[in-house]
């Protein structure tokens, strides 16, 4: 390949400028680059997923495929820290040139950017006679304009450019079929998986608020470590890796709670998952707490809808309304025509635990009181309920159920 002169240099980065003004793919970017250097380039994520190449790339010792898409490959990710390549990447904005052993001549890196984060790089495997100066300068040229096109593009919804949203975006729209794959990208990430994971959604009391900057990244990644925190598609999300039971230690749910009391925000945490590939359905609950509202509540857990989400799914209200129990609806008509409170008694039953003690304290009744109405109850219904689980199961699912149509009947209105 002939040396590029001043000339090809300023018309190829006139073409790569032009190229902006259009919708443009990412790899006829590459391809224009291509055309002018001879050089071959590939363009990756931070988070190590082959954005595209040009020409095609087939480099089985360093690429794997994975759901039809291209990764650097786990081994070769550890290779480029244990070299530093990473490192390098991260503190510089020019072209790095240097050798590596798996490559008979110099290699390239490139690091793209936005708002200073690194949020994509290109590689080169180079040529024999290297890489000339005119060609460095078009590379870091081509990282600029890709950069805007990315940014155009909405790639990295993030105005902070955060390394983990690529990898959160193919994680909760499943591009990820392996759980091997989705756990070797959770190393090159520079976190550990751990045997359990919780997905978390932020939303904010006024609607028209979004994240800008660093600034809520940089605190949730200060008050969590080892999480990965991304704006995927205008919602901020979080993965939590936890080695033990439980999203929240008690400081973590204090510190977490005052950071959204200051930012006005709200969390909904999932259930925990043990295969990362769940993570799509994790966050569906995430956003199904979200919905829920919650009052003044800051922190939300999936546990406090769960029902609710399974009934928004069955979506037949008058198939619901028959699901009721008959005592249930027996005792609710009573109450109308007699003007007592034994529905409500019963409820605080079984919102106490089916303790007695604490139900009575709940309705600030005596306790004999309480065991009055109890009694009562078993009049009208033909049976002591108080002993039969069953059934208090059947009155517990029936109040929710009575609760949730009514709920819905409210937010019609």
């Amino acid at each position: 390949m002939e040396r590029m002169t001043p000339e090809r240099l300023r018309r190829t980065k006139e073409e790569l400028f032009r190229a902006l003004q259009t919708k443009t793919p990412l790899r006829q970017f590459l391809q224009i680059a291509h055309e002018a250097t001879g050089l071959q380039f590939s363009l990756c994520s931070a988070s190590f997923a082959v954005l595209t190449t040009y020409p095609d790339m087939d480099d089985e010792a360093n690429l794997v495929t994975s759901g039809g898409r291209q990764f650097v490959r786990f081994g070769v990710t550890l290779e480029m820290d244990e070299k530093r390549h990473v490192k390098r990447l991260l503190e510089s904005a020019r072209p790095n040139v240097s050798n590596d052993p798996r490559f008979p001549n110099p290699i390239l890196f490139q690091a793209i950017r936005i708002n200073q984060a690194m949020v994509a790089y290109l590689f080169s495997p180079g040529r024999p006679e290297g890489f000339f100066p005119e060609e460095l300068g078009l590379v870091e040229y081509l990282a600029q304009v890709l950069s805007i096109e990315m940014q155009k593009q909405d790639f990295f919804a993030s105005e902070s450019g955060v390394k983990y949203e690529y990898f959160l975006l193919e994680l909760l729209e499943s591009r990820l079929k392996s759980e091997t794959s989705a756990v070797q990208r959770l190393h090159q990430l520079g976190r550990r998986p751990q045997p359990y994971y919780y997905l978390a959604e932020f939303t904010f009391d006024d609607v028209s608020s979004r994240p800008s900057g660093s600034y809520f990244f940089d605190q949730l990644l200060s008050l969590f470590p080892d999480s990965l925190v991304g704006l995927i598609k205008g919602r901020m999300c979080m993965l939590l890796p936890r080695s033990q039971i439980g999203a929240l230690t008690p400081w973590e749910e204090e510190a977490l709670k005052s950071f959204l009391e200051f930012n006005h925000m709200r969390v909904s945490f999932s259930d925990r998952f043990t295969s990362l590939l769940a993570a799509p359905y994790a966050r569906e609950q995430a956003r199904r707490t979200a919905a829920e509202g919650g009052g003044e509540e800051r922190v939300r857990y999936y546990e406090q809808v769960r029902l609710y989400h399974l009934l928004d799914r069955v979506g037949d209200s008058e198939l619901l309304r028959s699901v009721i129990h008959p005592d249930v609806e027996l005792l609710r008509r009573y109450d109308g025509e007699h003007n007592t409170h034994y529905l409500e008694t019963l409820w605080a039953y079984l919102e106490a635990n089916r303790s007695a003690v604490q139900a009575a304290a709940a309705l600030f009744i005596h306790k004999s009181t309480f065991f009055f109405r109890m009694g009562k109850i078993a009049e009208l219904v033909g049976d002591d309920v108080m002993r039969d689980g069953e059934r208090l199961f059947d009155y517990e699912l029936s109040l929710r159920l009575l609760e949730y149509l009514h709920r819905g009947s409210d937010q019609a209105h």
